[in-house]
């Protein structure tokens, strides 16, 4: 095969592999079971805030649990950073294994939002929450057997 272009050099040709060794990698890393879990958890608890008492307490306790819920997130999430070894540019991510899950938590999300806003009943909300979790635990286990493939 023959292309009009100059040869690369020594450190371009190893630029390119350590590029495409890396990708390689990242494409078969099989995220750990406890990831998904523990975000479908995360996700799960969030109607607490519901529960949270009359300002200025209830300001506190839930500024208070915002800081800690994000803190246990960044944890995960820099747990299964260091696991795999790589750090995932979600700009390269597959939109076909984020885009229609997404749309369907968001879909549940606005539904239990409704429910909760006219009934004024707390449950759709916790229901909505937990439904995303399942989803989430869903979407992780074939995300898993996608990478194991």
């Amino acid at each position: 095969m023959e292309t009009d272009d100059a040869p690369i050099g020594p450190d371009e040709a190893a630029s390119a592999l350590r590029q495409a060794d890396a990708a390689s990698a990242l494409a078969r890393a099989v995220p750990p079971w406890w990831y998904f879990v523990s975000l479908a958890v995360l996700i799960a608890v969030t109607p607490v805030v519901e529960l949270a008492p009359d300002p200025p307490l209830g300001v506190v306790v839930l500024l208070g649990g915002i800081v800690v819920w994000a803190g246990l997130f960044g944890l995960v999430l820099g747990a299964f950073i260091r696991r795999i070894g790589l750090l995932p540019r979600l700009t390269h991510l597959d939109r076909r294994y984020v885009l229609p899950p997404a749309v369907i938590a968001a879909v549940i999300m606005a539904a239990g939002v409704t429910v909760h806003i006219v009934s004024g009943a707390l449950w759709p909300s916790f229901a909505a929450s937990g439904l995303v979790g399942v989803e989430l635990l869903v979407v992780g286990g074939l995300l898993r057997r996608v990478a194991r493939a």
